[in-house]
This record gives structure tokens, C-alpha cells and sequence, in this order.
């Protein structure tokens, strides 16, 4: 809440900050009523002023719209607006609103998948759809705060939307069906637990690439001689 207030703040004391702030988080990552309630009509009135607006107008409008007296009237709305923020201090102030924010959808996600799980009958069905709504939120939140891994996932992903990006067919339904097959020109890490069949999935995928008609190049520091002879009757190219 004091990070959300000291945003309010720094807008109060310099209301050209407002297009850094909109940059960066929306009214739906206040968690505070009250101070997404002051956000959007600064926003309101930024929108009609050209962002020449102060307290007064925000009060104001909060008073047309009914709103001022939950808010605990000018002096609420004045002590909600920090007059202890430092607008040198702004970013700090929108990364930690906006951590707050991704942490309090991904909560009510998971809420939800918890409330449902009892009565679901299709397992796959029911982790695929989760996955898919967390994959969602995250892609939402990709920006300034990205971890690298987000920002590769997402570089991934706009690479697999483009109507000229090649695939092969994998030879693993699950996979084909979930990505449309391989896509020539990425890097795919596959990880695991020990003994999960990593090993027997590279080689689905070699065999795959084969068939397309493609040469397969297989280093390794861990296959035993035994395996490298399998691999070769599989026509691998070395």
C-alpha cells in the first residue's frame, strides 16, 4: 500500500510522470480500492486536461463520482496522495507494485485451479488449461520486469507466430499437437528428472528430422558405444 501511495505521490507533486507510470501498470494492479480509485481519475482527468490536473480536480472528480466520502473526503484523498514519495524513487516504486500485482493474480489463479480440481474428471485436459492461463498471465506482464527466461519464452513464441516459420513434424503427437511439430532455426532445451526418457524423446526427435529428410548431428559425453551404434542404425549423420 505505501508503495501505491507514494506512486499517487510522485503524480501529485509532477503529473508528467503519469505516461512512465501508465507504461508500466493499469489500474487493475492497485490492490488498494482506494488508491485505484484516486489512479483512475487522475487518469480520467489526464485524458481531458492534457495532464495538467492536481489534487484539487482529482478531488473533485472523485466528488462528482460519489466516491470522496469512502475515501475519508479531501484530507483521505491528500493523506492516500504520499507527500513523503520521492520521484527519483518512482521506478522502484512501479517494479515492486507490479511484482505485488503478478504475485496477487498468479494467488487467485491458483484459488481457482484449487476450487475446481476436485470435480475434474479429464486430468490432462485440466493441467493443460492451467498451464495455458499461466502462460497467458505471464506473457501479460513481459516488460521492464521480465525475468531473461520470460523475455526467451516470449521471443520463442512471436518466432513460432510467424506464417514463414518452418516446421517438421517431431513424431510425438503430444508435442505436434502442442507446438505444430519443430521449428527449424530454435534452440529447444528438454529437461527432467534422471531416468524420465530424455534420451528416448531426442531420439524420437532425430529419427523425426531423418524422415523429413534432414542430416541429424548427435554429440554426447554420456552414450555408451552401445548407443551410438542404436543411433547410427537409425541413420544418423555424424
Amino acid at each position: 500500500l505505501e508503495a501505491e501511495q507514494a506512486i499517487l505521490g510522485v503524480l501529485a507533486l509532477d503529473t508528467g510522470r503519469l505516461a512512465d507510470v501508465r507504461g508500466c501498470i493499469g489500474p487493475a494492479d492497485f490492490y488498494s480500492e482506494k488508491t485505484r480509485a484516486i489512479f483512475q481519475a487522475m487518469l480520467a482527468l489526464a485524458a481531458e486536461t492534457e495532464g495538467n490536473f492536481d489534487l484539487i480536480l482529482v478531488t473533485d472528480r472523485l466528488r462528482t463520482q460519489g466516491k470522496l466520502q469512502e475515501l475519508g473526503g479531501a484530507a483521505g484523498v491528500a493523506a492516500l496522495c504520499s507527500s513523503m514519495a520521492i520521484p527519483a524513487l518512482l521506478p522502484q516504486y512501479l517494479k515492486l507494485v507490479r511484482e505485488k500485482a503478478i504475485l496477487q493474480q498468479v494467488r487467485l489463479l491458483g484459488l481457482d485451479l484449487a476450487r475446481t480440481a476436485p470435480s475434474v474428471s479429464d486430468v490432462q485436459g485440466f493441467c493443460s488449461d492451467a498451464e495455458q492461463r499461466l502462460t497467458v498471465l505471464l506473457r501479460q506482464k513481459t516488460g521492464p520486469l521480465a525475468s531473461p527466461a520470460l523475455e526467451t519464452v516470449a521471443a520463442t513464441t512471436a518466432y513460432l507466430d510467424q506464417p514463414e516459420t518452418h516446421l517438421v513434424l517431431s513424431g510425438l503427437r503430444a508435442i505436434d499437437r502442442k507446438l505444430g511439430g519443430i521449428a527449424l532455426g530454435c534452440l529447444y532445451a528438454i529437461g527432467g528428472r534422471p531416468s524420465v526418457g530424455k534420451s528416448i524423446v531426442v531420439r524420437v526427435l532425430m529419427r523425426g528430422f531423418l524422415e523429413a529428410g534432414y542430416g541429424v548431428l548427435d554429440d554426447s559425453l554420456e552414450k555408451s558405444r552401445e548407443e551410438v551404434v542404436e543411433i547410427r542404425k537409425s541413420r544418423c549423420r555424424f
